[in-house]
């Protein structure tokens, strides 16, 4: 498993800090072959207060080894670390199926999880299941 960490944080935390925290999230919630494909990098780059963090696969055909975390850079440090958590959860989704986005126009409302679909927009944001596990 690789885990970058780009951009800088505040002075409030240290890039290590994110590092060994990333590391030790993976090693819970991956199993041993998927932690040694997986590469995630982590950038520090949204500075809107009202935005924590963004999980998502640079490229769709290869969303099973590399993806892509933003984080706000300006979090205390135990946010930013839950914030890491939260993340890194819907990466786990990602990874093993559970969340699938669509992307044909005629589907883009609809989201798989699980095996079940669900229409994003008729749905509250705090009652989609992939939001409940991952704030869980």
């Amino acid at each position: 498993m690789r885990i970058n960490i780009l951009g800088r944080p505040t002075k409030k935390v240290k890039k290590k800090q994110l590092e060994l925290a990333g590391r030790w999230f993976c090693k819970k919630l991956f199993d041993p072959a998927t932690l040694r494909r997986l590469k995630v990098e982590v950038k520090l780059n949204i500075s809107d207060p009202y935005y924590f963090g963004e999980a998502f696969y640079s490229n769709p055909k290869d969303c099973n080894y590399r993806y892509n975390i933003s984080l706000n850079r300006h979090l205390g440090d135990a946010r930013m670390i839950a914030t890491l958590a939260h993340e890194l959860v819907h990466v786990k989704q990602y990874v093993y199926g559970e969340y699938v986005k669509f992307t044909r126009p005629d589907k883009e409302h609809l989201v798989k999880w699980c095996g079940e679909y669900i229409d994003h927009q008729t749905t509250s944001y705090w009652e989609y299941p992939w939001e409940i596990e991952a704030c869980g």
